[in-house]
Order: structure tokens, then sequence, then C-alpha cells
């Protein structure tokens, strides 16, 4: 994993990769070809390619590449982006660009402590990253139409204020659409369904909490705007598959996603100074 600052003549091209790797543009723009598909980059475009895949990464005059890296490989990080949607040789414009940036910071400050957990926190957020890409992009080929421009304007006010909307009308009257627009335009851009979406955006807020400063169950929960913590427990387990607790104390104990040898399957990542 790393952050790369890329001069006006960079150019990769590679006709294989060894493992999985997640790119995030964080500023300038470039293009990339991923096998026969070629996309524009700018800030915000995630892309992803892997083993067996052409891939020719170039920045453009003028304007250089900033982007954040990080290479994994596993079965199980095959189901994660399953699961979000995501799949190598695709490109996509992430609307949370500062949550997916702060992931992308976070992993690259955990990863150059030298302690013993180290692993298992920037495994939880690999995780993390994966899930909120999920939850958080919209297809490079959707055209900028005036419906896009609304769905990006809900979208950031999801970001932004998930921990105090409590209801889809809340939601609406923050960025000054019909309710029934509002739902009409999470379904056409493929995403869940507005509250279901704003309830995902805390239980993220609540996850990272509890991996980056193994605060209490209860300190999350209000983080993430929840008055009761049974509450929160119940629902947190429905969304991440485990109770809060259980899920800190998994960040801390166990070696997950970029460690061998301790999920199913072959699970691990490499984590180079430079890409």
């Amino acid at each position: 994993m790393g952050r790369e600052e890329c001069a006006e003549e960079y150019r990769v091209a590679r006709a294989d990769f060894p493992c999985y790797a997640i790119e995030f543009v964080a500023g300038g723009t470039g293009a990339v070809r991923l096998g026969r598909r070629r996309y524009r980059l700018g800030p915000g475009v995630v892309f992803i390619y892997g083993p067996g895949m052409m891939h020719d990464i170039v920045s453009e005059h003028g304007r250089p590449l900033t982007k954040y890296f990080v290479d994994v490989f596993g079965s199980e990080v095959i189901s994660l982006m399953q699961r979000a949607g995501l799949k190598p040789g695709r490109a996509v414009q992430v609307l949370d660009v500062p949550g997916v940036r702060l992931l992308y910071d976070m992993m690259l400050t955990e990863g150059g402590r030298q302690w013993r957990d180290m692993q298992q926190v920037v495994a939880q957020l690999v995780r993390l990253l994966l899930l909120k890409l999920g939850e958080s992009f919209t297809p490079r080929s959707v055209q900028q139409t005036s419906a896009a421009a609304s769905f990006e304007r809900c979208w950031r006010h999801v970001v932004e204020h998930a921990a105090s909307v409590r209801t889809l009308r809340e939601l609406a009257a923050g960025v000054g659409l019909a309710p029934e627009h509002v739902c009409r335009l999470f379904r056409q851009f493929g995403h869940p369904p507005p509250m279901k979406s704003v309830m995902r955006r805390r239980i993220d807020l609540a996850a990272a909490e509890l991996v980056t400063t193994g605060c209490a169950v209860k300190t999350a929960a209000t983080t993430a705007g929840f008055n009761d913590p049974y509450h929160f427990s119940r629902v947190f387990k429905r969304f991440m598959g485990m109770p809060p607790a259980e899920f800190a104390q998994f960040s801390r104990h166990r070696v997950g996603l970029l460690n061998t040898g301790s999920l199913p399957g072959d699970a691990a990542a490499k984590a180079p100074m430079s890409h």
C-alpha cells in the first residue's frame, strides 16, 4: 500500500499483476486502460486490476496524478469485491471522496506503525474500504446528467449527516427534493433505498471508530447517532455479521485480511513500498 505523487511522464504498463490492486485517484488527471477498456482518471475515481489483466496507467501533462493504492489477494478479497459490486477491470466514480481518502490515509498511518496488532487493524480498514466503495460509487460510464448531479447531492448529504438523519422526509428536505424523487434516484443509480444507505453509513462510522480508537461500544453508538446501545448492537450485527464488541475484539486479536493463515481460504495481501 502507498501514496504516489506521480511525475508528468508517469506511466505503468503491465501485462499481468500477482494480486488485486485497488487504486484511488486523489488529484490530477490521466487515463487507465484495463484490458480492452479505457477510462479517464480524475479525483474520486477508483479502479481495480488483478491477475491476468493488462493495465496501462498514464498521467496527463500539466496535471499529474496523485493516487493511493493497496494490493491484496485471497479468496476473502474476491468475496468482498463481489459483495460490493466491484470488478477488476472496472473504474467507478466515488461520491464520498473525503471518506475514501480518509480510509487510505488511516491504512498508511497504521501500516507505518511497528506494533503487534498493526496487520489486524489495517485488515479491518481494508474491509471497511471495500464496504464503503460498495455503497458509494457511480459507474464511470454514467453521464453527468442533472439526475446524476441530484444523486450526488443526496449522497453527500448522507455521508455528511447520516448520524442525525432519522427519516426519509428529513433526508429529502436536506437536499431540497421530494421524498419519492430521492427514492427514484437511489434506484436509478443502483444503490440500496435511501434510509438503508443512511443506516449503512452510520454503521460504517461506528465500525471505523471501533477499529481506529478502540473505544467502548457505547461511544461508537453515540458517534453514529444511536441513543440506545442495545438497538445499536442489533443493527450492527445485522449489517456486519457480528456484534460490535466481537467486531472490536476481532480487529485487535485476530490476524485478518493482510496476513495468511487466519481466515478461511488463502486471504493475504502485499504491502510494497512503491508501486
